[in-house]
């Protein structure tokens, strides 16, 4: 059996790949052209994909080869997996001469479904094949162009296929990221972590595994209340007593592959209208916060200042993802409740300034998001994951630092501290209560997505009464949500109206009475918080 480690990249746009092949590590390397056709196979019930590999006949021009693939591990594009190859034989596939002596129960298990084992989807596709040496590492380099096809009753099913892989032949696993942000200096190239046998059988099963794949129909409302479908991507659980930097890994993986897809879509997306270009802002918004969040929870257990570093980095990131989302609410939600409650000029003039700057904020940030600087963003912060994995998992320092489960509960105590202040901040006085609230909401957002990552480290008691809180949380976030957008909304009426006329003071009036209004609501959920914090 070989291990295969290997990084899969996904090139922004194909009209840049000229920059890309123009590059230095490549263009002084004349590349092996391949038109590779591969058909992979399953049982009627989808035994293999239940069980994560995959089996597949490749067809590279007169060659026929059979591959058994079986999961590995993933960290930010980067896979190990295991993989056993060899030449087809006639009469069809032979896994006992396949595997060998390697894996006897594998075999055993694939020979017993090798009767039912049925064509599922194909991929066709051209390979550019280079061979780089640098870095201290030998690397394969493939480009692959071309479609992944699944025939079924209704005709046949097509998605595009634009991929890099930087596979190591020889080296340290560090020189395959280090290649990627120097090619990514030439076009973008973001981490993609599906492999292509998950992206056929997703087209198999009529699904996709992309940021927008929930996405709401344009009836449904896209309020800054918490999408709850907006869970993070599951990452293994955790023994609480293993050191709290091992924990962090995974986790921190799986937050980057919730942001990644919806950050992508958010960029490549052509029109700002379209819904999938404002849920994947919405999914993206929430992703960063939630990895943000979970950096700020690990810090007393990662290394120096690690993580207050690498948190630094995606501030500038949420702040424009943020503009973007709080005018598409103003615009999509506020906005037509205005409209209703002050029908005239002044609600119009209002409503068209917003989608004046609502333009404007999202070309700037689609403009950011299609800098390489953003994909090398991502690239690197991959890389340092792998880099802490790759120190966590040496003998020294293998015990050190607290247990996740001590981490979790030190690190709680501290978020519920930190929230019964802003929330008697709030409840003593009026007196700026805009900025109070704004507090609270923040507490609140922190708290609940430090519980959410740590909950599963606590004992089963004290694990109860957190989630009874997270769900007082989830309340008081949606609440305190909607009482920010109302003041965003008032302030944005402070700059449009700069001549005050009797319109104006019957949109203020209807500001103030809707603010009135949240602000009760702002106040029973502060009731709630206090029972449960």
């Amino acid at each position: 059996m070989a291990t295969e480690t290997e990084l899969k990249l996904q090139p922004a746009r194909t009209r840049d790949l000229p920059r890309l092949l123009a590059h230095p590590r490549l263009a002084g390397v004349a590349p092996e052209r391949l038109r590779l056709d591969a058909c992979y196979f399953d049982t009627p019930e989808l035994d293999l994909l239940r069980a994560r590999m995959a089996v597949r006949e490749r067809r590279e021009g007169a060659r026929r080869v059979w591959t058994v693939k079986t999961a590995g591990e993933a960290l930010g594009g980067l896979s190990r997996r295991g993989e056993w190859e060899g030449a087809a034989r006639r009469g069809g596939y032979d896994f006992a001469a396949l595997l060998g002596d390697d894996a006897p129960e594998l075999s055993a298990w694939l020979r017993a479904r090798q009767a039912a084992l049925q064509p599922v989807f194909r991929t066709r596709f051209t390979r550019l094949r280079w061979t780089v040496e640098a870095l201290g590492a030998r690397i394969e380099v493939a480009l692959d162009r071309g479609q992944i096809l699944c025939v079924t009753p209704e005709g046949t099913r097509r998605e595009p296929l634009l991929e890099l892989e930087l596979e190591r032949l020889a080296g340290p696993e560090d020189a395959l990221f280090a290649l990627a942000l120097e090619l990514n200096e030439a076009m973008p190239l973001w981490p993609l972590s599906a492999s292509k046998a998950e992206r056929g059988y997703a087209l198999f099963l009529q699904t996709r595994d992309a940021a927008v794949a929930a996405a709401p129909r344009p009836t449904q409302p896209i309020s800054s209340e918490v999408d709850r479908r907006m869970a993070p991507r599951t990452a293994p659980k955790s023994d609480p007593n293993r050191p709290a930097r091992d924990a962090f890994v995974p986790l921190a993986q799986a937050a980057l592959d919730t942001l990644v897809p919806p950050l992508r879509t958010a960029a490549l997306t052509p029109e700002r209208g379209d819904a999938a270009a404002v849920e994947a802002v919405h999914q993206s918004r929430v992703a960063l916060r939630r990895l943000r969040a979970l950096l700020a929870a690990f810090a007393p257990a990662l290394p120096g200042d690690w993580a207050a570093r690498e948190r630094s980095h995606w501030r500038a990131l949420a702040q424009a993802l943020g503009r973007v989302r709080d005018l598409d609410v103003l615009r999509s939600e506020i906005g037509p409740q205005l409209m209703q409650a002050v029908p005239g000029s002044s609600a119009s003039r209002w409503s068209a300034a917003l989608a004046h700057e609502q333009a404007r904020a999202w070309r700037r940030l689609q403009a950011e998001l299609q800098q390489p600087a953003t994909t090398a963003q991502v690239l690197q912060f991959a890389r340092a994951l792998h880099g802490l994995s790759a120190a966590g998992n040496g003998s020294a320092a293998h015990g050190r630092g607290p247990t996740l489960r001590a981490l979790a509960r030190q690190r709680l105590r501290h978020r519920q501290r930190r929230l019964r202040r802003a929330l008697a901040a709030v409840l003593d006085t009026r007196a700026r209560e805009a900025e109070r609230v704004h507090a609270l909401r923040i507490e609140v957002k922190k708290l609940r997505y430090a519980t959410e990552a740590l909950i599963d480290a606590l004992p089963p008691k004290a694990a109860r009464a957190a989630q009874r809180r997270l769900e007082v949380l989830i309340s008081a976030q949606s609440v305190l949500g909607r009482w920010h957008d109302w003041q965003l909304a008032a302030a944005w009426q402070g700059e449009v109206a700069r001549r005050p006329t009797g319109a104006d003071s019957a949109l203020r009036a209807a500001l103030q009475a809707e603010l009135t209004r949240q602000r009760r609501r702002v106040r029973r959920a502060c009731t709630a918080l206090e029972a449960v914090t």
